[in-house]
């Protein structure tokens, strides 16, 4: 990740953190999830099926996540477009 993308989200962070009011720990991530306007699954993504789903759109590094899975531990995938994340159920 680059400097300026590392720079935009830490400003998310921080303005989200802000805006639903935590000050120190622990910050819990209902309240984020809600202002950000966010749905939060747990799902098996290890299950062919849910990521033939999202095959054509799912990229890492410009690599369809097909090619790469043999490679990498998924734990959670974030879909934008569709206001979901989806976080490995175990």
């Amino acid at each position: 990740m680059d400097e300026k993308t590392r720079s935009a989200i830490d400003k998310v962070v921080a303005k989200t953190i802000q805006k639903v009011g935590f000050n120190q720990p622990p910050i819990t991530i209902e309240p984020i999830l809600q202002e950000l306007e966010v749905d939060r699954d747990f799902v098996d993504l290890e299950d062919p099926s849910l990521l033939g789903r999202f095959k054509n759109i799912l990229r890492v590094g410009g690599a369809f996540i097909t090619n790469i899975l043999g490679k990498i531990k998924l734990e959670g995938i974030w879909l934008p477009k569709e206001g979901k994340i989806l976080v490995q159920k175990t």
